[in-house]
């Protein structure tokens, strides 16, 4: 039996724990202005906003899918990002996605960031 102590990150838990924290309250946000607008019948969308509706909810997933796997839902999040930002560009012709979209990516990358951080602890 290894008495071997596994190393351990403990700044991977305080960048995991921000993205967190700034995560849940993007969700709640999210939540807050779903109910109070309403969801829109998916079938009466054009398809450029049902292309824009799909790229949020996986962002907005993502950000819920990260509290326990932060690979895939930071991934999940920067992936939704990115298509959003590309599909409102292309049909806007507007590529400045304001600052508080703008902090869903960066939620993303904390995730990431954490976790590749706990990966290279539990490799040294």
């Amino acid at each position: 039996m290894s008495t071997q102590r596994m190393k351990h990150d403990y700044a991977a838990d305080v960048v995991r724990w921000i993205a967190r924290l700034i995560g849940t309250v993007l969700f709640l946000l999210v939540v807050w202005f779903a109910a109070g607008e309403g969801m829109p019948a998916y079938g009466t969308l054009s398809l450029t906003e049902g292309l824009l509706f799909l790229a949020f909810a996986v962002m907005a997933l993502g950000l819920l899918v990260a509290w326990y796997w932060e690979r895939a839902g930071g991934l999940m999040v920067i992936g939704g990002f990115l298509a959003f930002w590309l599909i409102n560009g292309i049909a806007s012709g507007n590529y400045n996605p304001g600052w508080l979209l703008a902090v869903f990516p960066l939620t993303g990358l904390l995730f990431l960031l954490s976790w590749q951080r706990e990966r290279l602890a539990r490799q040294a």
